[in-house]
């Protein structure tokens, strides 16, 4: 039978879309790792630090070989040698999310029991934090981290730029990339990086000329050449991982230290050593099958792994 010019159109549009549907559920099951697997790592000496959990973020402190340490449930706890000190003066409704380190002043982006998200500012004083200052704006959508220039200035990103739990399902399920960078001048936010997927995380090089963006869902970093006196970001790399990353610290060595899952309920750390901001292949220095890694920090030959249910100390 002849076919009309309709029914080879038909066909062919349907051709298409089973195209299109294949290469989405392709890098739908890519992105969330259904086919990964992990064995088991665990570096040779670990143990667990007493009374932290729910760890949302961790930094190196090499002014004074120590760690900071934030946890969901309103704690900042300094960690030195096997002590981890809870310090006072967080605010009464304060969840953080994310923090980060400058002049001697801790900047932590939070979330308010309300849903609203504010950035407060503090002097690190002994045992205490003193607030300093809080900035609250309608540009923080869905902060997931921040990177500090100053006391003054920052780097921040929205895993989401929608405020709506749809918007949010569909930028997650076909990998809408409609998030950005924000820069923090001093006075106002400045969109400096477009069209990131599920940024997750953020750092700085030690010598500040690049700044890495953590993309969960697709499984990359995006490394940026910094403009250190405007701010502005130019030229991405892309890193691939193999695993989603969650949160990103850079050592002391300029090494990226990688806190992510391979698959849900799994958790990796790995180190991405770089040179001239170009990758090198990622190492594997942790995993697990049973529980998520949240965030990671190396710092004094000790590699700090948080989660929601522990804080680990393991010896490189």
């Amino acid at each position: 039978m002849r076919k009309t010019p309709w029914r080879r159109i038909a066909l062919t549009v349907l051709a298409m879309l089973l195209m299109l549907l294949l290469a989405a559920s392709y890098r739908y099951v890519q992105s969330r790792g259904l086919l990964a697997s992990v064995a088991d790592k665990t570096p040779a000496a670990c143990r667990t630090v007493a009374g932290i959990s729910g760890v949302a973020a961790v930094i190196a402190d090499e002014r004074t070989h120590s760690a900071m340490v934030a946890t969901r449930q309103g704690g900042i706890y300094v960690l030195a040698g096997s002590t981890a000190t809870k310090l006072s003066g967080t605010p009464k409704d304060f969840h953080p999310l994310a923090i980060a380190l400058a002049g001697g002043r801790l900047q932590a982006v939070f979330a308010r029991a309300d849903g609203t998200y504010a950035l407060a500012v503090f002097d690190v004083q002994p045992g205490k934090l003193v607030e300093v200052g809080q900035l609250t704006t309608d540009q923080l959508t869905d902060p997931a981290d921040l990177a500090a220039i100053d006391d003054q200035r920052f780097y921040l990103v929205n895993k989401h730029a929608s405020r709506t739990v749809l918007g949010r399902w569909l930028d997650d399920t076909f990998l809408i990339p409609r998030a950005s960078v924000l820069y923090y001048d001093g006075m106002k936010f400045v969109v400096v990086a477009k069209r990131l997927n599920a940024p997750s995380a953020i750092a700085l090089s030690p010598e500040g000329g690049y700044l890495y963006v953590a993309q969960e869902l697709p499984r990359t970093v995006a490394s940026f050449d910094r403009n250190v006196f405007m701010g502005s970001l130019d030229h991405p790399e892309l890193i691939t991982l193999p695993a989603a990353p969650t949160k990103i610290t850079v050592a002391k060595d300029g090494s990226l230290i990688v806190a992510a899952w391979p698959k849900r309920g799994q958790g990796a750390v790995y180190r991405v050593r770089m040179a001239d901001g170009v990758a090198q292949p990622a190492e594997l220095l942790y995993a697990t099958k049973s529980e998520e890694v949240t965030a990671a920090a190396a710092t004094n030959g000790h590699l700090l792994i948080g989660s929601e249910q522990r804080l680990l100390d393991c010896k490189e």
